[in-house]
């Protein structure tokens, strides 16, 4: 029994001794594994906290508002988003980029120099026969066509060539009238001349009436012969017509000279003079070049075409030109009113119908930075602008890569292409206050008192009792006695009191609170005109401003409280805007 006990005793301790030996390796290996093996959640939390100190917040309807640590926009209570990229320039024209987004988008920038300008216009034309070379080949006597040499339209001709072979009763007369006279020759010799004569007026050469003469008989039949050489453009008889004295037989021209008409907008005129150069080409010869000076420039502009022709010429004694052949030149006009101009290239200008604007690269900074510059363009020259005002020599623009800058300009809300800053052309308000009479500042007031229960009820966006508040306003104005007023004072009471009467008569009728909001705006702009030309009863109201109201144009108010409320956005956005003025 007493065995039996201390092999038990035993048996325990052992199991004591091994469940003992079983932890202390167990928790040996763990500290050797997390020794090893840290966790990464623990490993460095300060790079973390160190970048959230040093982001940069800012609000996406107003990027102009930079803070160091997240919160409320204080223009409009949006929440504040951390900006992605730039050091913070706050420059609305400026937009940085990195060295390393330049080299991918292929950013190149030029030097604006000045430079001579000279235009490229760009003509198309065709080649005409030079009507100082064409001849109409006339009969001088009436008679019958018997024979044709000239078979037809475009047949090269020479000088003395016959042409075609006629009879006429009147030269059959006339020899008759000849032989009489020669047999009185010697009695009558004034006769005899006179015959000759007869035969000369109607082109008979001395050689043809010596040839009469000599052969003693009547000849029935002449021939006519070509007055100059050329090409026949028109056949205007065929064999048996009877042509009366005077009448046309051909058309011949001289191809050997022609000229070149080209058709000038009338934009181009002015660059074109006398003796300027032209290269062009003809489509069916395209392998040769040819070149002429203006000669003539029409003095008429084509009323259907809206063109004036202007005229060259060139020599074809190889016969390669031809009458109506289309042709496409060039010519380069100097510009000597705008020598020594600024010029950029095409590349460079972007381009928004009435806005041309370039990128201009700031000098002196540690970042690249990019300055939106809105330009004025003059001439253009071919693949290059003049420059007229925006930039000056010495600047670099982009002429590489400008709609990249653009577009990284739109991402950050800076001014770009389609943001472009608004012009505010300042207006010269007077001031009547020291001659406006009391009397007249008191009913004034009472208009200032509606207006301003007019704006809480747009703030409430109560329509109702805005109706309400802008018929009482109309009431009011009827009160204001313009006649205490004098001079230009009363005039521009009168100019003003046009647009508060029409603007507080739509609101008045309107259902619709985003039609009396717009009509507030215009209302409140002459307000606010009046109180500073006139004065006003009260101590002090403030001149307040929403730059996102009508559509981000921006719009004012008057307010007797510096603190916002926005008549224009109400709940939506109570208390975006900021005091600008203030009236005393």
């Amino acid at each position: 029994m007493k065995i039996k006990q201390l092999d038990i005793k035993k048996v325990a301790i052992y199991i004591g001794i091994l469940i003992i030996g079983f932890i202390i390796g167990w928790t040996t290996r763990n500290s050797q594994l997390a020794t090893r093996n840290p966790q990464p959640a623990t490993r460095n939390p300060k790079p973390a906290t160190r970048n959230s100190q040093l982001a940069t917040w800012t609000c996406s309807m107003h990027p102009q508002i930079k803070q160091p640590e997240a919160g409320d926009c204080p223009i409009c209570g949006m929440d504040l988003i951390p900006m992605t990229t730039g050091s913070g320039n706050s420059n609305p024209a400026h937009i940085e980029m990195s060295e390393e987004a330049i080299k991918l988008a292929n950013i190149q920038t030029s030097i604006v120099e000045l430079s001579s300008t000279e235009k490229e216009i760009f003509l198309q034309g065709k080649i005409e026969v030079d009507e100082r070379l064409i001849s109409t080949q006339s009969i001088h006597f009436a008679g019958r066509i018997e024979k044709l040499f000239i078979a037809f339209e475009g047949e090269k001709v020479s000088k003395g060539q016959k042409l075609a072979t006629i009879y006429s009763p009147q030269l059959v007369t006339a020899q008759n009238e000849l032989f009489e006279a020669i047999k009185s020759k010697d009695s009558y010799p004034q006769l005899y001349t006179a015959a000759r004569n007869k035969l000369k007026l109607w082109k008979l050469t001395d050689n043809q009436i010596s040839e009469i003469e000599k052969k003693g008989t009547v000849q029935e039949n002449f021939n006519i012969t070509a007055d100059v050489s050329g090409y026949v453009m028109k056949r205007a008889v065929s064999v048996g017509d009877y042509v009366k004295t005077g009448d046309m037989l051909f058309k011949i021209a001289n191809l050997n000279r022609l000229w070149v008409v080209f058709d000038v907008y009338e934009k181009d005129l002015p660059f074109i003079s006398i003796n300027n150069k032209i290269d062009f080409t003809i489509n069916s010869l395209p392998t040769k070049s040819f070149s002429a000076k203006v000669s003539y420039i029409d003095p008429v502009i084509n009323s259907q075409k809206r063109t004036a022709s202007i005229r060259t010429e060139v020599s074809n004694n190889a016969g390669f030109l031809k009458p109506e052949m289309f042709v496409s030149g060039k010519l380069t006009a100097n510009l000597s009113h705008k020598a020594n101009a600024i010029v950029v290239p095409k590349s460079a200008v972007m381009w928004t119908g009435k806005r041309s604007i370039v990128y201009v690269k700031v000098p002196d900074t540690d970042v690249p930075v990019f300055e939106l510059r809105e330009i004025e363009l003059g001439e253009p020259l071919g693949n290059f602008y003049v420059v007229t005002s925006g930039i000056n020599k010495g600047d670099f623009i982009v002429t590489n890569g400008a709609f990249t800058v653009d577009a990284a300009a739109q991402l950050n809300s800076k001014y770009s292409m389609m943001n472009p800053p608004i012009k505010k052309v300042k207006e010269n308000i007077p001031d009547y206050r020291k001659t406006t009479p009391d009397k007249f500042v008191k009913q004034l007031n009472e208009v200032l008192l509606s207006y301003l229960a007019l704006k809480e009820n747009l703030i409430a966006a109560n329509v109702q009792n805005s109706k309400k508040e802008a018929l009482s306003i109309t009431a009011n104005l009827k009160k204001v006695n313009m006649m205490l007023l004098k001079g230009e004072a009363h005039e521009y009471w009168m100019k003003q009191l046009k647009t508060l009467n029409y603007e507080a008569g739509i609101i008045s009728k309107t259902e619709n609170i985003d039609t009396q909001r717009k009509s507030f705006k215009s209302f409140s702009d002459a307000m606010i005109k009046v109180v500073k030309t006139y004065g006003l009863q009260s101590e002090k109201v403030y001149i307040q401003f929403c730059p996102m109201a009508d559509n981000d144009k921006g719009a004012f108010w008057l307010s007797t409280q510096k603190q916002i409320a926005n008549p224009y956005f109400g709940d939506m956005m109570l208390t975006c805007g900021e005091t600008k003025d203030s009236i005393k």
